[in-house]
This record gives structure tokens, C-alpha cells and sequence, in this order.
């Protein structure tokens, strides 16, 4: 999936923990020419039904591509604890594969989080649609899913000098940044430690799929400036008002307070249901200088979109 792979290519370039095996899923025998270089398993499906070409943007094919190769794609998933499907939605490979994957691991019982992009409104209707339809099937079958809106990019302040190059980069971090993070909380030992269960708590309270992924920054290690960008992310569908679960993570400097941590936390509940179950780690970063958040909040009851 083409969208999914340079998010792939990011992780593998950022030395991602040994613990997390890397694959790009495609009809297009071409496209996953050189990832196994990179520490990426290529995988490819449909041979069959596209005869190693792409699937001409039919979701269908897509779709059919994977089901073709069941087993395959079981095998692979054989032995996973926790899922991430990244993909760019609103062509035939992403919207049609993703889906059957999730599929799969949902009945192998595996905690699966689905982070995916659509089209910009320019690429036009027939695009949107199909990213739409991929959408409702991704609903159905993961535990959390996480769109992330390319539109949202043309509302940026250097959004007219920013290139198509560096749009993609944008969202591709994004993307990266949550699986990165997610991994390092799962493989790290924290000061105030989380783990796989507390994820899976998080993930699992909603009988909705709908959750909200965010990273925030400050290079100055002000907690609250990363809170309030990891709560305002500009690319993300919604924000996190109505959130009944949350999970914070914070990396920052040895001279992070209790004092700091308490106001960003009573501050996130000032956005949230108001019978909010949250749950808090923390772990010392290797730069003193700054501070890093990430944000997971699921559960929501209201239908709110910014």
C-alpha cells in the first residue's frame, strides 16, 4: 500500500525496537522492489487477479487481491500481540487491503489500530467515495481507528509555501510518531510505567472504533505548550472533547514536577465527558531540554468534528 509504505520507510530509517516487524502489503510487485533492504518484509498479493500490477484505483480488486492470499496474510500476523494498518486511503490497494487484514486479526483476537489518510477534496469525488467506503469496513474490525484529514494541511499557516513533498512528510510523521511512541511504551520501562495491558484497556472500554492518536512537542519543556498541541493537532478529524478514556504519556527532563503534570492532566479533563477514566505514565527523556506527549483518547459521546 503505497501511502502505508513511506510511513514504513520513516520507521524503518528512526531504528524502530527489534521487537516490531515492519511489512508493506501490495498488488504491485514493483512497488515493494528494495524494502527488504530497509528491514521491511514485502508481501505480495493478487498476483493472480493483477498479474503483479497495481489495482487501478478499484477497491474491489483490492480487496479480492487479499483474500486470495488468506493464509499468506494469517501467517504473517501469526504471534503479534498489537497491531498498527497504515495506509492512504481512497485507492484500490490501501481501501481494499486494509480492511481484510483487520479483518483477520481481529479473529486472532490481536489489538489492532488502524491509522489511515484520505484523499485531498481536489482528487475528487470517486477517490473520497472509496476512501469512505474503506473507512465504514475499517470501523467494523479495529479497535481504534485514526484518520487523519489531508485537507487539514491546505489550513496551515505555511500552507502555501509548504511543497507536495513536504505535506506527505507531514502526515507521514504523524503516523510515525504514534507507532513509535505506542512501541516505546510498550518495551520501556517508565519512572511511571504503562504497559500492553493499559493500552488495551484504553482501546477496549468503547464499543466504537473511533479514537484520537496525538503526539505533542516543546523544545523548551513546557508541558502545557505540549498538551495543547497534542490536543489541537490540525490534522486530525476531531478533537478530544467528549472523550470518556484517555491515556497520557509524558517523556521530559528529571526536573519535570507533580505540580506540572497534575495542571496538564486536570486541564485535559476540562475537555473531556466528565466521567473520564485516565490513565498516566511518565519516563525520563534523553533530552533535558524538552517534552513529549502522547495522547490516546477513545470513548467518545458526542459526534463533535472540527
Amino acid at each position: 500500500m503505497g501511502g502505508g509504505t513511506s510511513v514504513l520507510e520513516r520507521l524503518a530509517d528512526g531504528k524502530i525496537s527489534s521487537s516490531v516487524e515492519l511489512v508493506s502489503i501490495n498488488t504491485d510487485a514493483r512497488a515493494l522492489r528494495g524494502l527488504e533492504k530497509l528491514g521491511i518484509k514485502a508481501v505480495q498479493v493478487g498476483e493472480n487477479v493483477t498479474h503483479g500490477y497495481g489495482t487501478g484505483g478499484d477497491r474491489d480488486k483490492g480487496e479480492f487481491a487479499a483474500k486470495q492470499d488468506e493464509e499468506v496474510l494469517r501467517s504473517v500476523l501469526q504471534n503479534t500481540d498489537m497491531l498498527f494498518i497504515t495506509a492512504g486511503l481512497g485507492g484500490g490497494a490501501g481501501s481494499g487491503i486494509a480492511p481484510v487484514v483487520a479483518s483477520f486479526a481481529k479473529e486472532q483476537d490481536i489489538l489492532s489500530v488502524a491509522i489511515v489518510t484520505v484523499p485531498f477534496c481536489f482528487e475528487g469525488n470517486k477517490r473520497k467515495c472509496v476512501a469512505e467506503e474503506a473507512i465504514m469496513k475499517l470501523e467494523q474490525e479495529v479497535d481504534a481507528l485514526i484518520v487523519i484529514q489531508n485537507d487539514n494541511l491546505m489550513e496551515l499557516p505555511e500552507a502555501k509555501q509548504m511543497t507536495i513533498a513536504n505535506a506527505f512528510d507531514l502526515t507521514d510523521e504523524v503516523l510515525g510518531n504514534a507507532v513509535t511512541l505506542i512501541t516505546q511504551i510498550i518495551t520501556t520501562t517508565g519512572d511511571v510505567n504503562l504497559d500492553f495491558a493499559d493500552i488495551k484497556t484504553i482501546l477496549r472500554q468503547s464499543n466504537s472504533s473511533d479514537a484520537v492518536f496525538a503526539v505533542g512537542e516543546s523544545e523548551k519543556g513546557d508541558l502545557s505548550e505540549a498538551m495543547e498541541r497534542a490536543c489541537n493537532s490540525p490534522l486530525l478529524k476531531r478533537s478530544i472533547h467528549g472523550a470518556q478514556g484517555a491515556l497520557l504519556y509524558i517523556i521530559g527532563g528529571t526536573d519535570m514536577s507533580m505540580y506540572d503534570i497534575g495542571t496538564a492532566v486536570f486541564a485535559m479533563q476540562e475537555k473531556m465527558a466528565g466521567n473520564e477514566s485516565i490513565i498516566w505514565g511518565y519516563m525520563e527523556g534523553n533530552n533535558e531540554e524538552a517534552v513529549t506527549v502522547l495522547l490516546i483518547a477513545t470513548d467518545f459521546i458526542n459526534e463533535e468534528i472540527f
